[in-house]
């Protein structure tokens, strides 16, 4: 069997709206997957303040915001199928964007409402990919476990390194955690500099780790918690900013000590799982862009193509969406930490 789906991520770096058309082909429980067109389609400035800010809105101004949102994300996908020359859509997933995230409390809320988004494109839409996994006391995210486990069978490691860090090991079980929080920290001290990001780590290159820095990071309470756990968007201006802010060093020694931040978090928990230095590792999301951090860890990881780098998550999210219209599991307990095995998400035929 093959499937035409379109998948849609929103990051929580801000940096677009991650769209990827894949065809997902079927061959018993043997699946396999070509993206077959992508893009990234920037958000306008005024975008990325309402989407920053959402977490501060009224009821009803949030709700406002999901509609909105949804025709923002409408315009963006007809566009993309037009220039495409797409002809064939089985059905359009969409992680949409996270505004809270806190499953302690069976709350996980993405926006973009499905039901405009289908009735805009004339096509199904598949949304809310989290909630069942939360509500049965799982984690909710990531998302990734399912397709880490049918769509990348040789690797034994994953680890996506986006505005969050995120991994997935796979041994006699498998499991997938958030790490720490990557380029929403990197990208906010290179905007410092009048920059959106650091390019290659340049900046992170020239500056010296501050040991004490590099402690206080560590010590966060956040680290010393159980797997499976994931992070809310909060995080990193309620726990990271304020402990950069109190050294008053460079910018460039924030950098160099916040990469290397994220490398020691990565590599004990490599350790912890007792990850050899034959084990294949593949690296993607933005972060594997960035030399200077790739270049600090001591294992043998492998970098994704540039299309998977920046691409894999929203082919999760095609999966994902894909397999709840099919009526399958697409969120795995033994990752997640939920009671069961789950069906995910709300499909939207207008």
């Amino acid at each position: 069997m093959k499937y035409h789906v379109i998948g849609l991520m929103s990051g929580s770096s801000l940096d677009g709206l991650d769209i990827a058309y894949c065809r997902f082909t079927r061959d018993n429980d043997d699946w396999n997957f070509t993206i077959l067109a992508e893009a990234c389609v920037e958000y306008p400035n005024q975008w990325i303040t309402k989407l920053r800010s959402a977490p501060q809105l009224s009821g009803l101004s949030l709700h406002e915001l999901d509609a909105s949102y949804a025709e923002l994300i409408s315009g963006m996908v007809k566009d993309f199928i037009e220039q495409e020359n797409i002809t064939k859509v089985d059905l359009v997933a969409l992680h949409g964007h996270t505004v809270f995230h806190y499953p302690d409390k069976m709350v996980s809320l993405q926006i973009g409402n499905g039901g405009i988004i289908s009735a805009k494109l004339n096509l199904p839409v598949v949304t809310d990919l989290r909630s069942s996994d939360v509500a049965l006391g799982g984690q909710g995210t990531p998302m990734v476990a399912i397709s880490d486990l049918l769509l990348f069978k040789e690797y034994q490691v994953l680890i996506n390194i986006g505005g969050i860090a995120n991994m997935t090991v796979k041994g006699e079980s498998i499991v997938s955690f958030d790490v720490c929080v990557a380029n929403q920290v990197l990208n906010l001290l290179a905007k410092e500099k009048g920059l959106d990001y650091d390019h290659d780590g340049g900046m992170a290159s020239k500056g010296k780790i501050n040991v004490d820095l590099m402690e206080q990071l560590n010590q966060i309470e956040f680290f010393q918690k159980r797997l499976p756990r994931s992070l809310d968007n909060s995080f990193t201006n309620l726990s990271l900013m304020p402990i950069l802010n109190s050294f008053d060093i460079s910018t460039e020694d924030k950098l160099a000590t916040f990469c290397e931040h994220i490398v020691f978090q990565i590599e004990q928990q490599l350790k912890k799982f007792k990850i050899d230095s034959d084990s294949k590792i593949l690296i993607s999301g933005g972060g594997a862009l960035n030399k200077h951090l790739i270049g600090k860890f001591s294992y043998q990881v492998s970098v994704g193509d540039q299309m998977l780098i920046e691409f894999k998550e929203a082919v999760a999210t095609a999966f994902s969406g894909l397999l709840r219209f099919l009526g399958e599991v697409n969120f795995l307990a033994q990752s997640s930490g939920a009671d069961r095995n789950s069906c995910n998400g709300a499909i939207h035929n207008a």
